[in-house]
């Protein structure tokens, strides 16, 4: 079962000039829910996909890849169509689960770098922005905190 969200100003897809590509996705308070409900019946294996629509024909397409240890996937045009690795899956589903749970994010967003199917060449990279995020951390002060000299 293909699965469909609507996410009107959250989502990009761009080609860069070196031929790799990236899928964008902001994620606030409203889709939040939605997404995290979303990628755990796509991990229970009660949905196949869910297609992720933005303004302008961008979509972004995931699904999850039982086979691979990496996340792979293709760009076309406007399109994005990812395989999460079950790793992946879960790394993304607990960045997601802590924002929700804090109503803040740890960091500001995170990567999942996608690469070419079957060939292991890296090709484009999927980042999940968080609306609401914690303010970011000098090395000084963590240093600091980790009582460090």
């Amino acid at each position: 079962m293909t699965r469909t969200l609507r996410a009107p100003h959250a989502l990009t897809v761009e080609q860069f000039k070196d031929d790799t590509w990236g899928a964008s996705f902001k994620i606030d308070s409203r889709l939040l829910a939605p997404v995290l409900l979303e990628l755990a019946l796509i991990r229970e294996s009660l949905a196949d996909r869910l297609i992720c629509l933005g303004e302008n024909g961008v979509k972004v397409s995931l699904h999850l890849t039982r086979d691979n240890e990496f996340s792979s996937g293709h760009y076309e045009k406007s399109t994005a169509d990812i395989m999460l690795s079950q790793r992946d899956l879960e790394f993304l589903s607990s960045f997601l689960l802590k924002y929700y749970r804090d109503r803040v994010a740890e960091v500001d967003h995170i990567d999942i770098d996608i690469y070419r199917p079957d060939s292991g060449v890296e090709e484009g990279v999927f980042i999940i922005q968080a609306a609401d995020s914690n303010p970011g951390m000098s090395g000084d002060e963590a240093r600091r905190i980790l009582g460090i000299t």
